[in-house]
């Protein structure tokens, strides 16, 4: 579960990617059809959290919450097992 916190009262939206271009899901638009696994835990008030389901090695990315073009948290998803790919990030 990656967790997303905010008092914004707007649009919250979930993203993938290090530029944040694969779009998963947001308050207005649910989850994405695209992504199957995913679900949203907004049941608090301010609480905005991805679920990944049945997680595998392709789910490991950066994952962005933001609330209107505002970024409320930033997260790298790192998986750990036998066969992994090391990704590097420059700054």
């Amino acid at each position: 579960m990656l967790q997303c916190r905010t008092t914004s009262n707007g649009s919250v939206q979930w993203h993938r990617g290090v530029a944040g271009d694969k779009f998963l899901a947001s308050t207005s638009k649910g989850v994405s059809l695209l992504y199957p696994r995913l679900s949203l835990n907004d049941s608090t008030e301010g609480q905005f959290d991805l679920l990944i389901n049945s997680t595998q090695q392709r789910d490991a990315d950066m994952y962005s919450c933001l609330a209107g073009y505002n970024r409320v948290v930033q997260t790298e998803l790192t998986l750990l097992g036998k066969c992994f790919v090391l990704k590097c990030y420059e700054s």
